[in-house]
């Protein structure tokens, strides 16, 4: 049975009462009430986060010490295997309205023929870019990100931000043609901000969960930032998904 969490009242300084409330709604669509995945079908443009490199070892810190957080019970981790920063988001079965769905193809096509398509478009010679599959791409911690206040999370990551203007450049530059050939809109087309997402929170926190989540993630920005001022990521990918747990490549896309 879950915890209940409970609410505290201070008077000044002094503990006055702590009295019980009632859980929230459940706050993600991509687990269940337990927490547990849910199937959901999709496709994305992604970067993986390299296993073999001191950033994903700090990243692992994370995974390696959430039972320690008081509210262990409220999230689900995601596997480190999973690890990675959406370069552009595309399509998911539950919104296929304009911009979120290719052009040239019908609102209710099947997401296989729908990743088919895709597939055939980003990997034509009206994709190819002045980079290539092997170009890396620089980020580096969003500095704000060591002293920021969360309110009422809905997820747990390290934000992420290009290296230089050249990268954001690139970066912006491959969202557009992206855009262009396929019709999809992506809601953070203009955003050069990424996340790494490490964790979803499955019921609201309460203030103090929130404050002892806010001092772990800042106190990681920091530790990321100092061991690993750069992160060198490979060529994005185009992937496909059932679930949150795991992403297929389905082709290596040059920048």
């Amino acid at each position: 049975m879950k915890r209940q969490p409970r609410k505290v009242i201070l008077f000044g300084s002094r503990l006055i009462i702590d009295i019980p409330i009632a859980l929230s709604k459940k706050m993600s669509f991509k687990f269940d009430d337990d927490g547990v995945v849910k199937e959901f079908h999709g496709n994305t443009i992604i970067c993986h986060i390299p296993q073999q490199t001191e950033f994903f070892n700090k990243l692992l810190d994370f995974y390696r010490f959430a039972k320690r957080l008081s509210f262990y019970d409220k999230i689900t981790l995601l596997p480190p295997s999973s690890y990675h920063v959406t370069i552009m988001n595309c399509c998911h079965e539950h919104d296929r309205s304009e911009g979120h769905w290719p052009k040239g193809i019908d609102p209710d096509t099947s997401m296989l023929r729908c990743t088919s398509h895709l597939t055939n478009i980003l990997t034509s010679e009206n994709a190819a870019t002045a980079g290539s599959a092997d170009s890396e791409l620089e980020l580096q911690v969003y500095k704000p990100a060591m002293s920021m206040q969360l309110d009422k999370p809905r997820s747990i990551n390290v934000v992420m931000e290009p290296s230089t203007d050249s990268q954001e450049t690139r970066i912006k530059q491959f969202r557009d043609n992206v855009s262009s050939l396929t019709g999809l809109i992506d809601p953070s087309h203009d955003s050069i901000r990424f996340h790494i997402t490490l964790a979803y929170i499955n019921e609201e926190l309460t203030i103090a969960e929130t404050q002892e989540l806010t001092k772990t993630i800042n106190e990681l920005h920091k530790s990321l930032a100092e061991a690993c001022p750069i992160i060198k990521l490979a060529a994005p990918e185009f992937v496909t998904f059932d679930d949150m747990f795991y992403f297929h490549t389905v082709a290596k896309l040059s920048m």
